[in-house]
């Protein structure tokens, strides 16, 4: 519920990545798991990581999202911490 409104855009010629995001600092690299919100997994320009023009963007949003949905498919089957204890 919460509306952007925008304008218009000036096409894939002037398109480019956004700036900022989630830090580094707060996502476990090896997973992509939020360490604030654990059982949430970030990937692509949410998280604050930023290529060069040639397509390094397009590669991290790529690996990124892989890697992040990898993992979250994995925490559903990894049994949780009161199923191990049972």
């Amino acid at each position: 519920e919460y509306e952007l409104s925008y304008q218009g855009h000036q096409g894939y010629k002037k398109a480019e990545v956004t700036g900022g995001g989630v830090p580094l600092n707060e996502i476990n690299l090896k997973t992509l798991e939020s360490k604030r919100l654990p059982g949430v997994y970030l990937c692509g320009e949410i998280c604050d990581v930023f290529g060069r023009i040639g397509g390094f963007n397009f590669y991290w949003a790529w690996v990124s999202g892989r890697l992040a949905g990898q993992s979250s498919a994995a925490s559903l089957e990894a049994p949780t911490e009161k199923e191990a204890d049972a």
